[in-house]
């Protein structure tokens, strides 16, 4: 179970809204953080008359860094326990996890999400879930060090990042369905 006592989220210091406007990918002192949550496999209440039902759904999360000309992926595996909206808020925070392990100096971060729940629940001042308060704990971390925004970008609309993040949680969903694995960051040698 994800929920818990609600708690009072964090204030941000540096949180920027409309940030979307003010930088390109390629600056180098700008990082993007493209996320998306998938799920595979369907429940009884999406089956169609006469369907099997298959394997349990499972969940996976993936993100896409992209800082000057570094690119980093990685992507979790959720199990079947996770929603899509889980998985979403999980990819934001295990993208800002490991742009944080970075420990390169961004003047700004750009999360893009599409997910505008995840998005809201981000911002929100309370929130029962264990994986929101999980996420606002990374991004405490992120607002102690640089200006940052999220901003909701359309989804399978062919924005390269976006695509990307969506491809590796799609695979992260896939491993679900086999074997939970620990979280996997694909970087260049």
């Amino acid at each position: 179970c994800d929920h818990m006592v609600k708690i009072s989220g964090p204030d941000f210091n540096n949180y920027e809204e409309n940030t979307s406007q003010q930088a390109q990918e390629g600056e180098e002192d700008t990082a993007f953080v493209y996320t998306d949550g998938s799920k595979i496999g369907k429940t009884p209440s999406n089956l169609s008359i006469g369907e099997v039902l298959p394997a349990t759904p499972c969940y996976g999360s993936g993100f896409y860094l992209k800082w000057g000309d570094n690119e980093r992926m990685g992507m979790s595996p959720n199990g079947n326990y996770f929603s899509v909206f889980l998985s979403e808020v999980r990819a934001i925070t295990l993208a800002i996890h490991f742009l944080l392990a970075e420990k390169v100096k961004f003047k700004k971060v750009l999360i893009l999400t599409d997910s505008t729940s995840a998005l809201q629940a981000i911002l929100k001042k309370t929130s029962t879930s264990v994986t929101v308060k999980e996420c606002w704990a990374e991004l405490q971390k992120l607002d102690k060090i640089s200006k940052w925004g999220i901003q909701w970008i359309k989804g399978h609309s062919n924005i390269k990042g976006n695509d990307i993040a969506d491809s590796w949680a799609k695979r992260a969903a896939e491993r679900s369905g086999s074997q939970l694995v620990d979280f996997q960051r694909i970087a260049p040698d």
